[in-house]
């Protein structure tokens, strides 16, 4: 089953953002990690991991895992539609 071009647009889009908003938490823990003068303990995969295990634990993955859905799926395709 292929998707649409728009479909696949958006999930391209859903995906760089996610990625992206990734690596900007895992910047600013390491960050916070060297200023706390804590950086034996810690290097950039456990910032990963701590970044990916916290923001799906406490739900904060759910919530923006159905927002980003909602606003990749049903809002831009109506928006690209609606300004064509």
């Amino acid at each position: 089953m292929k998707l649409p071009a728009m479909w696949r647009r958006s999930l391209y889009h859903y995906l760089g953002i996610s990625l992206g908003v990734v690596i900007i938490y895992t910047i600013i823990f390491l960050l916070l990690v060297n200023y706390e003068g804590q950086t034996q303990f810690y290097n950039p995969v456990d910032a990963l991991y701590w970044v990916i295990s916290t923001t799906t634990t406490i739900q904060l993955g759910g919530i923006v895992m159905v927002f980003g859905i909602l606003i990749t799926f049903v809002i831009t395709p109506w928006f690209e539609n609606a300004h064509r």
